[in-house]
């Protein structure tokens, strides 16, 4: 018998719009400005990026950063990384979370992909669609191996840091 395993992340996200601004001032705030944020301390990836929910032709990837940010996965096969993925809802991409989930999709079976994940911070808005970003900060590249649906079982290694 086979068990699937899910996880689920939740993420609570306050806009606090500001209702006078001058021009090029930011007119919406995403939760708490970076200059008040864990002290001043930089942009990081502060858990992962890690791989969930593998299958034979897709793969999530989860990351969580120290600030809301925009993020995206870049990936492809061997060594390239010349296809981009990013995270959106009802056509609007995620750009105020810490924590990143992007599932990969349209993956051929049994093949070696490299991808590494970029999230840039998210400051706010100076108008309507008009984004004010922050740092940026980028993974290593990692290789990963899609499942191979001709064979019977597969084994991974776990490791408990604390």
């Amino acid at each position: 018998m086979r068990k699937k395993w899910t996880a689920v992340c939740c993420c609570l996200t306050m806009l606090i719009m500001v209702s006078i601004a001058r021009p090029r001032e930011v007119l919406f705030q995403s939760g708490t400005p970076a200059s008040q944020n864990e002290a001043g301390a930089k942009l990081a990836i502060s858990h992962g990026p890690y791989l969930q929910l593998p299958t034979s032709a897709s793969i999530t990837i989860v990351w969580h950063t120290n600030r809301k940010c925009l993020s995206k996965v870049e990936y492809g096969t061997g060594d390239k990384l010349d296809l981009t993925a990013i995270s959106s809802q009802n056509g609007l991409i995620d750009n105020d979370r810490t924590s990143h989930i992007i599932r990969l999709t349209g993956l051929k079976p049994a093949t070696r992909y490299s991808c590494r994940v970029t999230s840039r911070e998210f400051v706010g808005y100076i108008q309507q669609h008009i984004v004010t970003f922050g740092e940026t900060v980028t993974s290593p590249t990692y290789q990963f191996t899609t499942l191979d649906p001709a064979k019977g079982a597969f084994s991974f290694a776990a490791a408990c840091i604390s």
